[in-house]
């Protein structure tokens, strides 16, 4: 919570699985821009392939797509509808942003600060039912490779008027696998007069060190601070949030007691110990 009418979110994506991922994302019609891309056009067809034209019908059976009432259903669908396809392979944290052509200078951002070594797609896509009510711009992550392929995605969006109130995202190393078998993962988020620091891991058991002598274990941490000095710690599902001194030490990470009886009739439900 930054202010009356500023917020941001930091989504935390896992996928494990198969010998591809697709991650897609869109926000609606309006002036599109990104930064920390470098992007290359596909001369022609679409998301489905540069010899695959617009809601091609052979390619889209094939892929056991059905055509129905409201059009075309299936899984692979949307791969047809998409077009004016570019490609990038990122080296960094990148953003897309999205200022809405209704949105009286309200604009919404991506920033992606980790996409586990996934492809960047942007693509064009409009109602595939016909009529074009609407035209924006999509963006589909794609990985592939060995099975299981494990994808982890770390980005934050954030709506905005005018000017973004992030200034500036990067990723943070933390040490030590979660049992998931993922990296646990971080973030230092840059605002104009403050740092926000969000770490997330799947096993809080571990205890993890990150730059800036930080000492986090559990499932979900948040430190703020201006010029040094803590504004605002969080911790969710652990025991150990720190950075040098300051922070939060618990004995246990969550409380945990055994259900003995539950009366329907006065609606009680009986924890021990209590």
């Amino acid at each position: 919570d930054v202010g009356p009418d500023q917020f941001y979110g930091v989504d935390f994506y896992r996928i494990t699985g198969g010998d591809e991922h697709w991650w897609a994302f869109h926000a609606q019609e309006g002036d599109f821009t990104t930064s920390g891309l470098n992007m290359t056009k596909q001369p022609g067809g679409t998301l489905a392939g540069a010899d695959v034209p617009y809601g091609d019908a052979k390619w889209l059976k094939a892929q056991g797509c059905n055509y129905g009432t409201y059009g075309w259903g299936g899984v692979m669908f949307p791969f047809a509808h998409f077009y004016n396809v570019e490609r990038g392979q990122p080296d960094g944290p990148w953003w897309a942003d999205w200022k809405l052509k209704t949105g009286e200078g309200l604009h919404l951002r991506l920033t992606v600060i980790d996409a586990g070594g996934s492809e960047v797609h942007i693509c064009d896509g409009t109602s595939p039912a016909g009529g074009q009510p609407y035209e924006m711009k999509w963006i589909m992550l794609h990985k592939r490779g060995a099975q299981p392929v494990k994808t982890q995605v770390v980005s934050v969006i954030e709506p905005y008027r005018n000017q973004p109130i992030i200034r500036g995202a990067s990723p943070l190393k933390l040490s030590g696998d979660d049992e998931t078998g993922f990296d646990a993962a971080g973030c230092a988020l840059r605002l104009a007069e403050r740092t926000d620091i969000v770490l997330v891991s799947a096993d809080p058991t571990v205890e993890r060190r990150a730059p800036g002598d930080l000492k986090f274990a559990g499932r979900f941490g948040f430190y703020s601070e201006q010029d040094g000095v803590p504004l605002a710690i969080s911790l969710v599902g652990g025991t150990t949030l720190t950075k040098g001194q300051v922070g939060i030490q618990l004995d246990r990470p969550e409380y945990r007691a055994k259900i003995t009886k539950v009366d329907r009739a006065t609606e009680t439900v009986t924890v021990s110990p209590a």
